[in-house]
């Protein structure tokens, strides 16, 4: 109505004049105006969101600045990394914990300078896996990324996992198909176990550039699925 109004008296105005090119271009640049008012009130505003959640992403998406950034796990549900043994585990035994520098080891010299043994701190831990290596590989995990997420019907998995970098370890549970988030920081060392037929996954949620580190046994040798055993992608928000 306010526009209307407005509108009216423009034309008023220039009809009063006289001035037929005068009263054509009000009424062109008032058209203009309306529609501009128009497109601003229905469009969104735009929001950069950079795809791996950095600073320093090349790729970026525009999205409505009402929808949220996406979170790798509920941060809402993390819990602190068990210092020595993981209350939720199951008879199962599996599970997560944060390794300590072990005293009565002379390699253990201090943080900075220390060695660890899998089967010794698994047992220590209380947790199961395999009672040998048939499969040994290790690699790193870059910012924003994950390993793991998946479950092997087939073997038994523990791993260690440390580095310069914040993480997140997830375990799935034996009951209910339910998992348990765990968090750790940078230099702190972690062990996780799974026994046959549970998941596991290992996401870097560091806000900087630190890598981390990850050295797994297996009780089979490697295989991409070709007998089947393996579940992967089984959690979606990972």
């Amino acid at each position: 109505p306010s526009v209307s109004r407005e509108m009216a008296s423009v034309c008023s105005s220039c009809t009063s004049r006289g001035g037929r090119g005068a009263l054509s271009l009000s009424l062109l640049l008032m058209m203009m105006v309306m529609v501009m008012m128009t497109m601003q009130n229905r469009s969104p505003m735009l929001n950069v969101v950079f795809e791996d959640g950095g600073e320093s992403a090349a790729d970026v998406k525009q999205q409505s600045s009402t929808r949220k950034r996406k979170r790798t796990v509920d941060d809402v549900n993390i819990l602190p990394m068990p210092e020595s043994n993981d209350p939720l585990a199951s008879k199962r035994g599996e599970g997560a914990v944060k390794l300590k520098n072990d005293n009565n080891d002379i390699r253990n010299t201090s943080e900075k300078h220390w060695m660890e043994e899998i089967f010794r701190a698994r047992d220590r831990a209380g947790l199961v896996g395999p009672k040998a290596c048939k499969d040994v590989h290790f690699g790193t995990i870059e910012r924003g990324k994950t390993r793991g997420n998946h479950r092997h019907r087939g073997k038994a998995e523990t791993f260690a996992v440390f580095g310069n970098a914040n993480g997140i370890v997830r375990v799935e549970r034996e009951t209910g198909g339910g998992y348990t988030d765990y968090s750790f920081s940078r230099g702190e060392r972690v062990l996780v176990s799974s026994p046959r037929g549970l998941g596991h996954a290992v996401t870097n949620s560091d806000e900087k550039d630190g890598v981390m580190v990850i050295v797994a046994c297996s009780d089979e040798a490697h295989d991409d699925d070709g007998d089947g055993m393996n579940d992967y992608q089984i959690w979606d928000d990972l």
